[in-house]
């Protein structure tokens, strides 16, 4: 009787929506006041609106366009929910992921960078992604002065780019291929690079993937051995006159040295820089394919040392491994490394037209045909060692084999150290099983140079785990510079087109942490733990 008096006093005097609140809260269910009461609370509280980094990391990760991202922040506004901030601010957060403007040279068929502005500003970001002042305020002055950013470089071409129809000033330049280099950060770290008092203060999570992978040259041109030449010559000569990049935080200097290894290369660049001639030859010690399988004598002979630190190319050698045992079954019906006369042709290509079939029907992989331009890739080859029976029992290979290789493969790609004692047992023995089992089939020379000569390169490259070297991140970028051309770039001109993919991949390549699942923290020590290693190698004691 009270509620309803204090409603009909409320409607009398106008206030309907009070009188319509009172009866619900007395009228409806028991827990409808206390709802009203939670609404109230909530309402007061202000919604916070994210930053500019976190709308950027937004942006970039969910690939929205400057319309697709002012849509939704406009229906987020009309639904009472403006957290989202203007455009114009994100660009002032784009701006701080770019180097200095006066280090960047953009042309119609060229977009670079100085390797010394992209360093540093990739360091910049590094120790900001930390927290602030977190890494200074934990590390003593003393071991700022031994702090290296550890990074891979590559260089890579790719055809096949759409061809616009726009005019170059200079008839001889075509924008169906290019040529890109860059650099990934792997690691920082501070006291010795290799040694026991080594401490990482930053590990990239994801070394394979191009999430970190820095553009630092694109080029519209086709790549050859000449071209590969002249790109690593000039990197390898700005990477002589690199300076340390030197920071500035709390009235603290910071110095941090830049050292950068020439990994994230394929066969055919190795072969260019090397001047082998020959895809059929060995690169490390000068063998041709004919000597391979002479496991013995492979064993002791005598390599190239320098030829040691270009790494394994592992993305590419799991296809290589993949198509030695799919040629290797194309032929198995004849047992010889070539085919002579039309019977054996005959037999060969019948052969694998039902490999493919079967293939296609089993497993769903297209597996290219050989001499159409068309090359297998890295998914292929790892669904191929994944179904080991299935792969053995259509190709006729001997499982035992495909298993050694898939274990080899494994090993080099885990990003783990590895015994390199029982790696090159592994290797040899699976070298030999594999030449006594097909000794008419010529070892390819990708799977030679990892079974023999894998140990050395992994042990010249000690610096880090050798599947922390891969190549991977730079070939993936190749299909990303296609889409960013079509989709997040000017068309008016081919200089302005060429900026927006050179800046989009300077941006999308600093790490963004918001929407990362594996954030760069949880791959470090955290700073409590940084400073009781740092307080034991004081008082002299060792550090595992």
């Amino acid at each position: 009787m009270l509620s309803y008096a204090a409603q009909m006093s409320l409607r009398k005097s106008g206030n309907v929506d009070s009188a319509y609140v009172i009866k619900n809260i007395t009228c409806t269910t028991p827990t409808r006041a206390s709802k009203y009461k939670k609404s109230y609370k909530d309402s007061k509280n202000k919604i916070k609106v994210i930053s500019n980094d976190e709308a950027l990391s937004l942006l970039i990760e969910a690939q929205l366009t400057k319309h697709q991202y002012n849509l939704v922040r406009t229906q987020a506004k009309k639904h009472g929910c403006n957290i989202y901030p203007a455009y114009h601010l994100l660009r002032y957060a784009k701006n701080e992921c770019y180097p200095d403007k006066s280090c960047l040279q953009i042309t119609e068929s060229c977009a670079e960078v100085k390797l010394q502005a992209l360093l540093d500003i990739t360091t910049q970001r590094i120790l900001k992604s930390q927290g602030q002042g977190s890494i200074i305020d934990s590390v003593s002055d003393e071991y700022f002065e031994k702090l290296y950013l550890i990074s891979k470089w590559g260089c890579d071409g790719s055809s096949q780019q759409s061809e616009y129809k726009q005019v170059f000033n200079s008839e001889c330049d075509s924008d169906s291929s290019i040529f890109f280099t860059s650099v990934v950060p792997l690691q920082l770290v501070s006291g010795d690079i290799d040694g026991p008092n080594k401490i990482i203060l930053w590990q990239n999570p994801r070394p394979s993937s191009p999430r970190y992978c820095r553009p630092i040259k694109i080029q519209f041109i086709h790549e050859t051995v000449d071209i590969t030449l002249q790109e690593k010559l000039c990197i390898e000569n700005q990477i002589e006159k690199l300076q340390p990049s030197i920071f500035h935080f709390n009235d603290t200097e910071i110095m941090v040295k830049h050292i950068l290894m020439f990994t994230m290369i394929d066969g055919k660049v190795c072969n260019s820089v090397t001047s082998t001639k020959s895809a059929m030859k060995c690169y490390i010690c000068g063998s041709t394919s004919t000597a391979f399988n002479k496991i013995e004598k492979m064993i002791d002979i005598k390599t190239n040392d320098l030829n040691l630190k270009f790494g394994l190319s592992i993305l590419h050698a799991w296809i290589r491994f993949f198509e030695c045992l799919l040629h290797l079954s194309y032929k198995i019906g004849i047992k010889k490394w070539q085919a002579r006369g039309d019977e054996e042709k005959r037999k060969v290509l019948e052969n694998k037209k039902r490999i493919q079939e079967d293939f296609k029907s089993k497993l769903g992989l297209l597996v290219p045909k050989c001499g159409y331009g068309t090359s297998n890739d890295g998914n292929t080859a790892r669904r191929f060692f994944e179904n080991t029976e299935m792969s053995s029992s259509i190709t006729g290979v001997d499982i035992e084999i495909i298993n050694r290789f898939k274990i080899v493969l494994l090993t080099i790609s885990s990003g783990y150290k590895i015994d390199l004692k029982k790696f090159n047992n592994y290797c040899i023995l699976t070298a030999q099983k594999f030449v006594d089992k097909y000794p008419w089939y010529n070892m390819p020379t990708s799977v030679h140079k990892i079974l023999i000569h894998g140990t050395q390169i992994i042990e010249a490259l000690s610096i880090l785990p050798i599947g922390q070297f891969s190549e991977e991140s730079q070939e993936a970028r190749n299909k990303d510079i296609k889409k960013y051309r079509e989709g997040f770039s000017r068309k008016c001109s081919r200089i302005k087109n060429l900026e927006d993919v050179f800046n989009r991949l300077i941006v999308i390549s600093w790490g963004v942490k918001m929407f990362d699942k594996y954030s760069p923290n949880k791959f470090a020590l955290s700073m409590s733990e940084i400073a009781h290693e740092l307080s034991t190698l004081r008082k002299g004691e060792g550090v595992d």
